[in-house]
């Protein structure tokens, strides 16, 4: 009896058809997470494993020089000028936190707005400070759109 975990054993229709994946299931599955779709919703939708789904998704990204997980999380940023910035410097947002001196997930939770996009606590002056030295970018450039830290910062 052939090996349960071969093309062929598939094609002679001997074994589960859910282990191979073909080209066809893998540029699906890229497809889905390139239009948004959250990993768990690939993993609902395929019946594949979760890890399944994330080493696909790996495997196709690596050595193009894109990383489309980091930005994925550059477009939670709020900040249109700061998202664009990460976007195009290649920055991470661990490395911004060690300029500002805070942890990474505090800094997160700025840049996205807080928890579920509603603002806890505002991103102080000295951290606003800091990404701008950091960026190069203006005030405006920034955070353009977002009034409410303008009161802020100017205080």
């Amino acid at each position: 009896m052939p090996n349960k975990r071969t093309p062929q054993a598939m094609e002679a229709g001997t074994e589960c058809k859910r282990w191979y994946m073909g080209q066809r299931e893998r540029g699906e599955i890229v497809r889905a997470y390139e239009a948004g779709l959250s990993m768990a919703e690939i993993t609902r939708r395929t019946g594949r494993s979760s890890a399944t789904i994330t080493n696909t998704i790996y495997r196709h990204y690596k050595g193009t020089g894109r990383n489309l997980m980091q930005e994925r999380t550059f477009n939670k940023i709020v900040y249109p000028g700061l998202r664009e910035w990460f976007i195009q410097s290649g920055a991470s947002i661990a490395e911004a936190a060690r300029i500002c001196r805070v942890c990474p997930e505090t800094l997160g939770e700025w840049l996205k707005g807080g928890a579920r996009g509603a603002m806890t606590e505002p991103m102080p002056k000295h951290a606003i400070d800091k990404i701008l030295d950091w960026t190069g970018l203006t005030y405006e450039q920034a955070f353009r759109d977002q009034r409410q830290y303008k009161e802020d910062y100017e205080a």
